[in-house]
């Protein structure tokens, strides 16, 4: 199938108002507690997980001078235990180590469940909060491929970002203007065109996992495949249906942001459900084809 029939704008939408009439309270209360997990109401193609920090000086008045710094900082440390200290930093590093991994196997547990609860609203016409749950065997591969893409993300901003931060420290110390910002500009602008090609690319590999029971690897090789000649589509359909889930999520504010009790977890059924719609359409064989058609039709 053609990826912009796949992915059509006019049929996610419609695809999106059917699930929700067919079984709002499932969908609604798991996207409620998915969008808390990913922060709003993201999802789809390009899920950024740490922008371009705020590197650089770009400050218009005096920037301190940086033997200043190092005297306050050696008076604050005057008669603490240094020993002490890098091992009460390290045990936190430690603890946030661990919370941010409990974090994102939480996540993955539920991810797998997500996925599998818009498969069947979408093939069946009808789906159940419990499905949310029921991550089961595909919970180890779905943990497995977060902590790879995250890691490669990260792997991304670290190292073409890093020189950007260098730039934006010595643009401080030499109290540049003009390069505190040419160094703000590269950090967010360098590492972002790679970042914004991985994550399209690996943007299929969750389904593969929870709706083929596909392993690390073979997801990713089948999300490569699928996004292959298509990341630029991807990317617009995605900038197009968030735009549509911010308005959504926006319309909340108008009853005192008890509205956005629905319309955040709406929002996020309106970029998730579509994505798995459009993956089901590129991935199934010909025998399947006429079968899933129907999933742009009304549920």
């Amino acid at each position: 199938m053609k990826f912009w029939r796949a992915f059509d704008l006019g049929e996610s939408i419609t695809v999106t108002v059917s699930a929700l009439k067919a079984a709002p309270l499932p969908l609604l209360i798991a996207g409620l507690i998915m969008s808390v997990l990913t922060g709003g109401s993201g999802g789809g193609p390009v899920s950024p997980g740490g922008g371009g920090g705020g590197g650089g000086s770009g400050s218009s008045g005096s920037l301190p001078d940086p033997s200043e710094l190092s005297q306050w900082f050696e008076s604050q440390l005057d008669g603490v235990n240094l020993a002490l200290l890098v091992l009460a930093i390290g045990l936190l590093l430690l603890l946030g180590l661990c919370a941010g991994l409990l974090w994102a196997a939480f996540s993955a547990f539920l991810q797998v469940g997500w996925i599998r609860m818009h498969e069947q609203v979408l093939v069946t016409g009808t789906t159940t909060l419990s499905t949310l749950f029921s991550a089961g065997s595909r919970f180890r591969p779905m943990f497995g491929y977060t902590l790879l893409t995250g890691s490669i993300s990260l792997g991304i901003w670290t190292l073409l970002g890093g020189p950007c931060l260098l730039l934006g420290a010595w643009a401080a110390h030499a109290e540049s203007l003009p390069a505190g910002i040419a160094a703000l500009i590269l950090l967010i602008g360098v590492p972002m065109i790679p970042y914004i090609w991985w994550q399209l690319g690996a943007a299929f590999g969750p389904h593969a996992i929870a709706l083929d029971g596909e392993t690390v690897r073979g997801a990713l090789r089948r999300s490569m495949e699928l996004a292959g000649g298509n990341r630029l589509n991807l990317l617009l359909w995605g900038f197009v249906m968030r735009f549509l889930a911010g308005m959504l999520s926006m319309m909340g504010l108008v009853a005192c942001c008890v509205g956005m009790l629905v319309t955040v977890p709406a929002a996020k059924v309106l970029t998730d459900l579509p994505f798995t719609r459009g993956y089901l359409l590129l991935s199934r064989g010909e025998d399947e084809l006429q079968r899933l058609e129907g999933l742009s039709r009304p549920v």
